[in-house]
Order: C-alpha cells, then sequence, then structure tokens
C-alpha cells in the first residue's frame, strides 16, 4: 500500500511539471526548457534560431526549444542527437542537470535522481539540481532529504530571486508536512517571506504560498491580505483570480467561525 502510494506522488510530480511546461511553452516558447534550465540574458544565433548557451565558456554546450518537449543539441557548434545526449551526456553538472530535468517531466524521477546525485558531485553549487532532487524525495515522502536540499539550493545564494521555489517548498513542508516532526510555523513563515523578498513581493505565486503558510498558522487575516497583493498582480480574466477568491472565501469563512 506505501509503495503505491509513492507511485501515485511520483506520478503526480511528473504532471504537475508537464503541466509547468506547457504554461510556459504558451506565455514564452523559448523559455519552455527553463524547467531544467537557468534563464539567461545572454544568447546567440545560429542558422536564425534563438539559441540559450551553457557554459558556453567552458564547453560552448547549447540547448534550443524546437517544439514540445524536443530540442536540438548543439555542442562546439555541431548539432548533436538529443537522444545520444540523454544515454550519454558529456562530464559535465550541466548536462547532467539537463538530462535529469527532462527525465523528471517524463515521469522516470529514479533515473532523474541519479543524474542529480551526478550534476551535485560534480558542481555542489548548482542549486538547480539541489531542488529539483529535493521534489523527488518529498514525492517519496523523504521530507528529511527533502528539506535538506532546498535548504542546500538556498545557501547557495540566499538572495537570488532563482531560489524563491525552494524557499516555497521549504515553507509549505514546514507549515503542513504528512510528518509533524518536521513541521515548524516560525520558519515556514520565515522562508515563505523570504520568498516574496527575493522576489520584490512582485510574485503571485510566492504571496500564494505566503498566504497558505499564515492559513496553516490560523491567521486568516493576513492570509486573505497576501492573496489580495497576489491577485493584484495578475492581469484581469486571468483564471487564477478566480482560484484566488475561492481561498479568500474559505479563510473568511474559517475565520468567522472561530
Amino acid at each position: 500500500m506505501v509503495a503505491n502510494r509513492k507511485s501515485v506522488r511520483l506520478g503526480t510530480l511528473a504532471v504537475v511539471c508537464l503541466t509547468a511546461v506547457a504554461v510556459r511553452a504558451q506565455d514564452a516558447p523559448l523559455e519552455v526548457m527553463t524547467e531544467v534550465l537557468p534563464k539567461s540574458p545572454d544568447f546567440v544565433f545560429k542558422d536564425g534560431a534563438k539559441v540559450v548557451p551553457l557554459e558556453s565558456k567552458v564547453n560552448a554546450f547549447y540547448v534550443e526549444r524546437v517544439e514540445g518537449d524536443r530540442v536540438r543539441i548543439y555542442r562546439d557548434g555541431r548539432e548533436e542527437d538529443l537522444d545520444m545526449i540523454l544515454t550519454k551526456p558529456p562530464g559535465n553538472a550541466r548536462a547532467r542537470s539537463l538530462r535529469g530535468g527532462i527525465l523528471l517531466r517524463k515521469g522516470e524521477p529514479v533515473l532523474a535522481l541519479a543524474d542529480f546525485n551526478e550534476a551535485i558531485l560534480l558542481n555542489p553549487k548548482d542549486h538547480e539540481s539541489w531542488y529539483r532532487r529535493g521534489l523527488i524525495w518529498k514525492a517519496q515522502e523523504e521530507y528529511e532529504k527533502a528539506l535538506s536540499d532546498f535548504d542546500a539550493a538556498i545557501r547557495i545564494d540566499p538572495e537570488d530571486a532563482a531560489n524563491a521555489s525552494a524557499y516555497r517548498e521549504l515553507a509549505l513542508l514546514r507549515a503542513n508536512c504528512p510528518d509533524t516532526k518536521f513541521r515548524n510555523s516560525a520558519l515556514s513563515l520565515e522562508s515563505a517571506s523570504k520568498a516574496c523578498q527575493t522576489t520584490a513581493w512582485k510574485d503571485h505565486d510566492c504571496l500564494i504560498t505566503l498566504a497558505e503558510v499564515h492559513a496553516y498558522s490560523g491567521d486568516f487575516g493576513s492570509a486573505i491580505e497576501a492573496v489580495d497583493k497576489a491577485i493584484a498582480l495578475l492581469d484581469a480574466g486571468d483564471k487564477k483570480i478566480e482560484t484566488c477568491r475561492a481561498m479568500q472565501a474559505s479563510y473568511r469563512q474559517r475565520k468567522d467561525s472561530r
């Protein structure tokens, strides 16, 4: 029974990752791979196509989105077959992390875990690999390991907005971890607030996480205020506004019933 529950959780993780990619593909086609690649202001052009460089100063390693989850791989100016890269990636951390992210989105967390382990060994400062490995541990109900990896990702650069997701995961686990011994409301609120701070209070997802953390601690007034701030950042007509309004209605009901 436990093994089946974990399988469901791992499957859910893959669906979440694929959904995130699909949404990003509509908004910013080039960044569909940001689930596994860091955003970079540094672009090069190859045959009229926009390409995102990876470790260009070290290994001239590039990735270009083609459509959906298919990408073209360029290294040293030569196009290489993606399947070959996935089967036998170059010996650098970024390539390992790239393959791990693709495997995770394909619903193969065990194989992805091996790549993230190797990426971290090759480059202990690769915060993305720490973070994504933490997601796998969380799905596998290895909460102590998940908390440790999220924390490790953050420690690399606590003020980097790229760590907002790690702060959010840390906050939610500390607020409502199924294993109650890992819960800590003070640390949860600290992490949720830090996620908002690193994104200059301009990220609606971070504000929603802050609202959830407030609600878990019973501070429904602050939760409603945080959702208000999140709504203010959304475009009129965004479907997320309806979800936010439903959250506020729930918080008001719970507040009034106390």
